[in-house]
């Protein structure tokens, strides 16, 4: 466990669905800001659905350029950001492949977070 670990930055790595389970239960509990862009985690969501379960405080998410593209993963990651609705104030999901139907059914169902009423329209950006 990382106690004092509030930011973490894992852009262009490439981690593992297993390894991204292991950050969740390591430091998931105290991280705030995480930025996993440019990872392509369209084909990892399983380690992100782990690790974004773990997170407790989580206010920033960074997923620019992870290539999502499609509507089954974008489900997908709408079912795994309901883990850190409660505490997230900002969600960037730029340079994706999502077609604008995808970016505007994200940009829906973000709008019934609370996050999205804490925040207005800055909570996505698609």
């Amino acid at each position: 466990h990382c106690p004092s670990l509030r930011e973490l930055n894992l852009g262009n790595t490439y981690p593992s669905n297993e390894s991204l389970s292991e950050i969740g239960k390591i430091c998931g509990k105290t991280l705030l800001h995480l930025k996993l862009s440019d990872n392509g985690l369209h084909s990892r969501l399983r380690g992100l659905h782990d690790l974004l379960k773990q997170c407790e405080v989580l206010t920033v998410l960074d997923l620019a350029g992870n290539q999502f593209s499609d509507s089954a993963q974008t489900a997908r990651l709408l079912v795994s950001l309901e883990f850190v609705e409660p505490s997230l104030e900002g969600l960037i999901l730029s340079h994706n492949m999502l077609k604008e139907t995808e970016r505007m059914a994200v940009i829906s169902e973000m709008s019934k977070f609370s996050c999205f009423e804490r925040t207005g329209s800055g909570a996505v950006s698609p």
